[in-house]
């Protein structure tokens, strides 16, 4: 089901996921996708953490693992920080 604030409907509809979420990013070719704002920031505070669990929550195990390094951290960050601050 998809519901547009917009022009108020609710109706089924089918999508491809993750092709079509709303929440997603795409750093050095690796595609980040989250369900919802509540998860994008789940996904930004445990990039942002100096000591990561080594055993995630399952909403944060579809990270790539190329996205968790420390030397894309900032780019990641600063992607989610803005589409969070923009939406």
């Amino acid at each position: 089901m998809v519901w547009c604030k917009a022009c108020k409907t609710f109706e089924a509809k089918t999508i491809s996921w993750p092709e079509d979420a709303y929440w997603q990013w795409t750093v050095k070719g690796h595609k980040l996708v989250a369900r919802n704002r509540d998860h994008a920031e789940q996904i930004l505070g445990f990039l942002q953490e100096s000591q990561r669990a080594p055993n995630r929550k399952p909403a944060l195990r579809g990270i790539p693992t190329p996205l968790l390094t420390r030397r894309l951290q900032d780019e990641v960050s600063s992607k989610v920080e803005y589409a969070l601050a923009n939406a």
